[in-house]
């Protein structure tokens, strides 16, 4: 994969200074451009690093003058501009929306778990060891407070959104939980998810 990424400069203000005059032709008056460096990835602005600098020029002849004062006093004065956070911004806002996601998701769990119903489909995770594993628990009959619900007839050693191909919930045989079961199980992170009004290519309606 091609990734242009690297340091660049980018003039972050612009002043103009009427009491300065020019060496070279005595005309007051000044441009002072404040540059700063950040770093991009495919040109996006990340962060910017180093310190201000700057050039002065003259508003009449145009060529490049030197002032140490006024150089270090509009450097100073200058801050860079929003944008050049760019990229620090993006990556802030994401995991702001993945953690308020994950909260909202961990809400509806909680509803979904208190009030189960026929075809819900739940993530289930298990650590023996050094292993994880998943699989899932489809709701079959919701009587009182028994949760009778199949299991998938395949084990996964990964992550995994749907069933496999080659997977099904099994009928032949029932897992039993109460309510207070399926609260403990969502407490203990062994409940990952549960999907309600799920697509068909998830396999969560396959049931042999």
């Amino acid at each position: 994969m091609f990734i242009v990424y690297g340091r660049r400069t980018a003039r972050i203000k612009k002043y103009k200074n009427d009491t300065q005059s020019c060496p070279n032709c005595n005309f007051f008056g000044v441009n002072i451009k404040v540059y700063r460096d950040y770093y991009h990835l495919f040109f996006l602005p990340i962060i910017p690093v180093g310190i201000n600098t700057s050039k002065i020029y003259c508003n009449n002849c145009k060529r490049q003058i030197r002032s140490n004062s006024i150089e270090t006093e509009y450097e100073g004065k200058a801050r860079a501009p929003i944008y050049l956070y760019t990229g620090i911004l993006l990556i802030l806002s994401l995991i702001l929306f993945a953690i308020l996601n994950n909260l909202e998701n961990q809400k509806e769990n909680i509803k979904f778990v208190e009030n189960p119903i026929e075809g819900d489909v739940y993530r289930i995770v298990k650590k023996e060891g050094n292993s994880t594993f998943y699989y899932f628990l489809r709701i079959n009959e919701v009587s009182d407070d028994t949760v009778y619900s199949y299991h998938s007839s395949l084990m996964y050693n990964q992550f995994t959104d749907k069933l496999s191909d080659n997977d099904f919930f099994d009928q032949s045989e029932y897992f039993i939980f109460t309510k207070a079961d399926l609260k403990e199980m969502l407490d203990k992170g062994e409940i990952q998810s549960i999907k309600r009004n799920y697509k068909e290519n998830t396999g969560f309606n396959r049931v042999k």
